[in-house]
């Protein structure tokens, strides 16, 4: 009973079809080689340049400095360039 009632369930599935989604499947193929992706074909953009000042004058300079460190740990994940001065050594145009 159970294997005649598998047999009728399968050409229920032919008859009504089941086979209706490979046509997507090729539309799909075919757009994907016709129109590929185009963000793997662009370069990544540089990285960016940041300059971190910090106070280095007075009772709490070690401080500065020490923030200052963690600031440029923390860019570093993010692929950054980061250049650490104490704020009397910067130059308009350092960055």
């Amino acid at each position: 009973m159970m294997k005649t009632l598998n047999l009728q369930n399968r050409q229920i599935a032919r008859r009504e079809g089941a086979h209706r989604g490979w046509p997507w499947a090729w539309a799909l193929a075919v757009a994907m080689v016709l129109c590929p992706i185009s963000a793997k074909c662009q370069t990544p953009p540089p990285a960016p340049n940041i300059l971190v000042l910090y106070d280095n004058s007075g009772e709490f300079a070690w401080l500065g400095k020490m923030y200052s460190l963690k600031l440029q740990n923390l860019l570093s994940h993010f692929d950054a360039k980061v250049t650490r001065k104490p704020l009397g050594q910067y130059v308009a145009g350092d960055v």
